[in-house]
């Protein structure tokens, strides 16, 4: 009953129910583990981007501030990161843009 068998099923059906909800309850079992292990770890990466961010402030010899945290949060599926990389050489290409304008009005 604990693997989540219902009473009539484990006394009345076929025996070979009691393996399969028992595989069944291994991968969800699992699946937890390594979910759980995945946001332990996504925990840490958090925490370390926020430490290496706020390491100038705990250095008296380096003249500099913290840099700000995130404004959104890491990016998981290949997807998120792909549009991340889009929008990152976007913002790059406009800055570039914007330089060489600057420099052909001062010419």
């Amino acid at each position: 009953m604990s693997i989540g068998m219902a009473y009539n099923d484990y006394w009345y059906g076929d025996c070979d129910l009691v393996k399969m909800y028992l595989k069944a309850y291994q991968l969800k079992i699992e699946r937890e583990q390594h979910q759980a292990n995945y946001n332990n770890w996504l925990m840490g990466a958090y925490i370390y981007e926020i430490v290496t961010k706020l390491a100038p402030i705990f250095n008296p010899f380096i003249k500099g501030k913290c840099k700000p945290y995130r404004a959104k949060p890491l990016p998981i599926t290949q997807e998120e990161i792909d549009r991340e990389e889009q929008q990152a050489r976007n913002k790059r290409l406009l800055l570039l843009k914007d330089r060489l304008q600057a420099s052909v009005k001062e010419s």
